[in-house]
C-alpha cells in the first residue's frame, strides 16, 4: 500500500467519524505530474476517493472563477454608500407592515424575534 494512501484514508475516515458525517468524500486536486493516481488515494470501498480536474489554463480554473465572484461582490458592495445602507434598514425596521402575523405557522415565533431583533439594533452609526 502507498504511504500516501495510508495516511490520506484513514485521516478522511477519522474526521468523518469525529463530525459524524457519512463515510463518503471526494477530494478535487488540480491535475499536476507530481500527483498519485486517482487509483492509489482510493478506498477499498470505493467510498473515498480522488478526482483530479481536467487540465487547462488556469483562467478557468473553478477556483479561479469562484475568487473573480468574490472579486466582484466585493466591488459591488464597496461601491454601496453607507447613506444607502442606512435608509435600507432605516426602511425595514421602521415598516409596520413587517409585522409578523401570530398564527399557527412554527417559524412564526423565529420571524417575530428576528424582526424584533433588527428593530433594536443601532442604526445610527456609519456603516462604513
Amino acid at each position: 500500500m502507498c504511504g500516501k494512501t495510508a495516511f490520506f484514508v484513514p485521516a478522511v475516515r477519522k474526521h468523518l467519524e469525529n463530525v459524524g458525517l457519512p463515510q463518503k468524500a471526494v477530494l478535487l486536486l488540480v491535475s499536476a505530474t507530481s500527483h498519485p493516481s486517482e487509483e492509489i488515494l482510493k478506498s477499498e470501498d470505493g467510498n473515498i476517493f480522488v478526482k483530479y480536474l481536467p487540465k487547462c489554463d488556469s483562467s478557468h480554473q473553478p477556483m479561479n472563477q469562484v475568487l473573480d465572484a468574490i472579486y466582484y461582490v466585493d466591488a459591488a458592495w464597496t461601491s454601496v454608500k453607507s447613506s444607502t445602507a442606512k435608509k435600507s434598514w432605516k426602511a425595514i425596521l421602521s415598516d409596520k407592515g413587517n409585522e409578523i402575523p401570530t398564527d399557527d405557522d412554527d417559524s412564526a415565533p423565529l420571524q417575530r424575534k428576528i424582526l424584533e431583533d433588527l428593530r433594536n439594533l443601532d442604526c445610527s452609526g456609519n456603516f462604513g
